[in-house]
């Protein structure tokens, strides 16, 4: 596995999760016949738009192009698409004010490994449907929320020896995760893994990931990023960034 856009075949179920930054506006009103002085505008409270979008939300584009998205209170964006195999992932920052929201970031073209600007816009219904239109995605499109989201992560639960295939199975990844979280892994080209998972916080059902690939003749690379298990417990979606946000990568292991 490396930190670029190379294609890669396996589908990610997650993506979107989103830093949000909210406003609200109040207003107020007099209750007696004669006008009253203009009350100071109250300090925004960011807490309730955050809340109104967390949550895993899935859909589709055209009926073809299936979407999965995880919105977090913080942390960084992520956001990926996919038709048949893995097409698109997105790192990017949203901002809220109830009911609008708007998502800018950077988009990853996983067949082509080209790498440019993203935007998108729309509306959210909390715990119902996030509804948005993007850059270069036509038409525009409705996710409907997942009330597995509110289960909380547990190590004990990825704990274990994980693997994953690229390029048509012929390069593996193995990753083995301790049960205070950490990671040590290696793949078959020769590169060594290090790092961390641990559960997001908040009691939600997303684990923070914190990962260094070591290769021959190659500088350290640090990635980090978000995981999910499925319902089974049985696979393992990943999405990792750089720290500068050139590259990314992301794979589904399984066990």
């Amino acid at each position: 596995m490396t930190a670029s856009s190379t294609p890669l075949p396996n589908a990610l179920r997650v993506l979107f999760c989103a830093t949000l930054a909210a406003t609200l506006v109040a207003c107020g009103g007099g209750g007696s016949s004669a006008p009253a002085p203009a009350a100071p505008a109250p300090t925004p409270a960011p807490a309730p738009a955050a809340a109104a979008t967390q949550g895993f939300w899935t859909g589709s584009i055209d009926g073809q192009t299936t979407v999965s998205a995880v919105y977090l209170a913080e942390g960084p964006g992520i956001t990926l698409l996919q038709t048949g195999p893995l097409t698109t992932l997105v790192v990017g920052t949203a901002t809220v004010s109830l009911p609008a929201f708007a998502v800018t970031g950077r988009r990853y073209d996983i067949a082509s490994g080209t790498v440019g600007n993203y935007s998108a816009a729309g509306t959210v219904v909390p715990k119902s449907t996030l509804s948005f239109a993007g850059a270069g995605l036509t038409p525009p499109y409705t996710l409907s929320y997942n009330p597995a989201y509110e289960v909380p992560a547990r190590l004990q639960d990825v704990a274990g020896r994980w693997q994953a295939g690229f390029s048509g199975g012929t390069l593996t990844l193995t990753l083995d995760i301790a049960a205070n979280g950490a990671v040590t892994g290696t793949n078959s080209s020769g590169c060594g893994y290090g790092g961390t998972v641990a559960p997001h916080a908040g009691g939600v059902a997303v684990f923070d990931v914190q990962l260094t690939e070591s290769c021959p003749s190659a500088a350290a690379n640090p990635l980090s990023g978000i995981a999910t298990l499925n319902a089974a417990k049985t696979a393992l979606s990943v999405a990792l960034v750089t720290s500068t946000q050139s590259a990314a990568t992301a794979f589904q292991a399984t066990r």
